[in-house]
Formats: C-alpha cells, sequence, structure tokens
C-alpha cells in the first residue's frame, strides 16, 4: 500500500483518510492508542482451532488446506494463534493487519458496503474503478499454490 499511495500511507492510514472519515464510519484497521477501549466488545474463549470439515471444500481447496506450505494455508494460520481470544489482547488489537484487526461498529460495515453498492460516489470513486474491482480474476501461473 505504501508504495502505491502518493503520500505513502499505510493501509490504516488509507483506509481512516479515504473511507471511514468521509463515510463518518468509526471503523479502523488497528485500533488507535487514543481509542477509550470502553465499549470494546470482547471475545470469549472457545476450544483450540480445528480444521474444517475438509470433505465439504472443493477438492482443489482442500488439497491446499492440507498442505501447511501453501499460500492457502499460510493465509488462513496468519497470524498464529491457538484459540480465537488470543486475538482479544492489545497486542492485535493495534495491528496494522486488515484481515484480522478491523474493528468498529456493525452499522460502520453495512454503511461502507451500501456506499460501494450504489457507486461509491460520496468516495469519488470512477466507474472503470468499481469495474476493475468487480472483474473476474483469472490465477497467474505463477501463483499456483
Amino acid at each position: 500500500m505504501r508504495r502505491c499511495d502518493p503520500q505513502g500511507r499505510g493501509i490504516a492510514a488509507y483506509f481512516a483518510d479515504e473511507i471511514a472519515r468521509p463515510l463518518g464510519l468509526n471503523f479502523w484497521i488497528g485500533l488507535p492508542h487514543d481509542l477509550p477501549l470502553l465499549h470494546l466488545a470482547r471475545i470469549d474463549s472457545r476450544p483450540s482451532w480445528s480444521l474444517p470439515d475438509v470433505r465439504k471444500l472443493p477438492y482443489g481447496l482442500m488439497l491446499r488446506v492440507l498442505n501447511p506450505w501453501s499460500l492457502t494455508m499460510r493465509s488462513l494460520t496468519n497470524p498464529r494463534v491457538r484459540r480465537v481470544s488470543d486475538l482479544d489482547s492489545p497486542l492485535f488489537w493495534h495491528l496494522e493487519h486488515p484481515s484480522t484487526v478491523g474493528i468498529g461498529e456493525v452499522r460502520a460495515v453495512a454503511r461502507a458496503y451500501a456506499e460501494f453498492a450504489i457507486g461509491g460516489a460520496r468516495l469519488g470513486i470512477q466507474r472503470d474503478t468499481l469495474d476493475a474491482i468487480e472483474s473476474v480474476v483469472s490465477p497467474r501461473a505463477d501463483c499456483s499454490t
């Protein structure tokens, strides 16, 4: 993200400046350190992680989930935690890790999706950008794992 953004922002700052602030969303990628934690919902402790029932997965995905060195499995185990409740920690709350540490109000998520669903005009999104986002992507030959 920092290499693509003319201002050199990371994904958290970019999301805050370009999406959350213009739409008035209470949603962050990594909690700001000065945000009061009074209303932060906590994650209850649950049993250790378990693999999904691989018999219900498409065959190709099943092979990748069972291969600990595949990109698929590496992405599903990043960050490495033993229990979901391990994520309920200040160590994780402040990380700039968009797939894991998106924290905010449910209404904020709904408003963000709604804005994209109606074309993204309030964010200045052009139609060609939405077309690119919505297009079917073919897997690259060099990324088969």
